[in-house]
């Protein structure tokens, strides 16, 4: 499974790239796709950074539920 962790490995405030274990580019991406999956909605890449390289320095397991939280209530 991608990522696999122990919920209690991951600290939601600090962004995926500098977690214990940390995700790289390509691991951020394919988060965000599942995520987008199994909440039927779609993340635009400025919602979660300016580029690629910037995705996993920036983006946190926090921020990710704030978008979702977001955007599920606009439905």
């Amino acid at each position: 499974m991608l990522l696999a962790r122990n919920v209690r490995e991951v600290d939601v405030d600090v962004p995926l790239s500098k977690q214990k274990r940390a995700a790289d580019e390509l691991d951020v991406v394919e988060i965000i796709m599942n995520v987008e999956n199994a909440f039927n909605i779609e993340i635009k890449d400025e919602e979660v950074g300016e580029s690629l390289g910037e995705l996993g320095r920036e983006l946190s397991v926090k921020k990710l539920a704030e978008i979702v939280s977001e955007k599920k209530s606009l439905k």
